[in-house]
């Protein structure tokens, strides 16, 4: 058996989240101790220690995990786009043994530039112990969806992504998804449905994933797409509402 500890960076792009040190606890047989912190608002660095772990390897995977899921609720929690964590160290010793820890890996290099963060939110660190380790967490499932939508490449990839989780939600059907958006927000814009012998009215964002994903006559794809561009962040925050129902 092995006792260690494994640190890991995931960063941060467009609108990000500040927070000090915060410790949480798992009920994961083996850790020690989980902290997370975000101190620029650029990057989250976590660092998961382990009081007993069968090898290096269980030790860098098990942390990768615990890792992954705090970052699909921060990512969900505060509508922010995390990376998928990096292991930048790690060392681990056996438990036997008394001639300390063996470094595996030692990459603390300065983050590449990312481009300037627009805002930064201060955020109390029991605010993020207890959302972390929250157990009824409403639609925690969906929330590795939803960050994966969230590290689109642009934002008519995004809204495409968001749109997608939509429709998992709602069965594969407009209409339900429609009548989701409506109820939240009753000040959509909707259109008709422009196909022949279709007597329905479209929400702007399903106007906008099928003018994207189909072919309607007389579609400008620029101005689709930049409407798109406007409305992902909505869509976005209907969307959190949606999963969390």
């Amino acid at each position: 058996m092995f006792r260690g500890t494994v640190k890991l960076r995931a960063r941060i792009k467009g609108e990000g989240v500040q927070f000090d040190a915060c410790e949480f606890s798992t009920n994961i047989r083996g850790v020690d101790t989980i902290t997370v912190e975000s101190q620029e608002g650029r990057e989250i660095i976590a660092t998961v220690s382990f009081a007993e772990i069968a090898t290096e390897a269980d030790g860098k995977s098990v942390a990768n995990t615990i890792t992954s899921v705090a970052l699909d609720r921060l990512s969900f929690r505060y509508n922010i786009a995390i990376d998928d964590a990096e292991i930048t160290d790690s060392h681990f010793n056996e438990r036997s043994s008394s001639a300390g820890s063996r470094p595996l890996v030692g990459t603390d290099a300065p983050l590449p530039a990312r481009g300037p963060i627009t805002a930064i939110v201060g955020v109390p660190p029991e605010r993020i112990r207890i959302e972390l380790e929250r157990k009824d967490a409403p639609g925690q499932l969906y929330y590795s969806l939803f960050r994966s939508a969230k590290q689109a490449n642009g934002p008519v990839e995004e809204f495409m992504h968001l749109y997608n989780l939509l429709l998992m939600l709602f069965e594969d059907k407009q209409s339900e998804v429609d009548a989701f958006l409506l109820s939240q927000d009753p000040t959509i814009p909707q259109t008709r449905d422009p196909r022949p012998h279709v007597n329905r009215m479209e929400t702007l964002y399903t106007r906008l994933r099928n003018e994207f994903g189909y072919h309607r006559p007389g579609v400008n794809l620029s101005h689709t797409k930049m409407e798109m561009a406007e409305r992902v962040g909505d869509l976005s925050a209907l969307v959190q509402k949606a999963i969390e129902r």
